[in-house]
């Protein structure tokens, strides 16, 4: 029973260090964004996802799956909040299945 235990800890524990390190000090209750989803059928890559960022109007655009709606809804909001998170790699990270 002993030896399950500490496997299972030993699971839990390692999937947790696995998660990105995120700069909560950009949250600071004052900041806003602005954003607009928009559901499509397909995004260019076979992506699951897409954040697109308009600086002349100031805007943030998140690209999603219509069929698999709200997937990966929290991985695009945080690029709106912290930018290229997972910078110089592919990422399905807050992508609920």
């Amino acid at each position: 029973m002993i030896k399950h235990t500490l496997l299972y800890s030993a699971i839990v524990l390692s999937g947790c260090t696995s998660a990105p390190q995120l700069d909560l000090s950009v949250i600071d209750g004052i900041t806003s964004y602005t954003f607009i989803p928009h559901l499509t059928e397909a995004i260019p890559g076979n992506k699951s996802g897409m954040h697109l960022y308009d600086k002349a109007t100031d805007t943030h655009h998140i690209y999603l799956i219509r069929s698999e709606f709200p997937r990966c809804l929290e991985h695009e909001v945080l690029h709106i909040i912290f930018g290229n998170w997972h910078k110089g790699r592919d990422s399905i990270e807050y992508c609920s299945q």
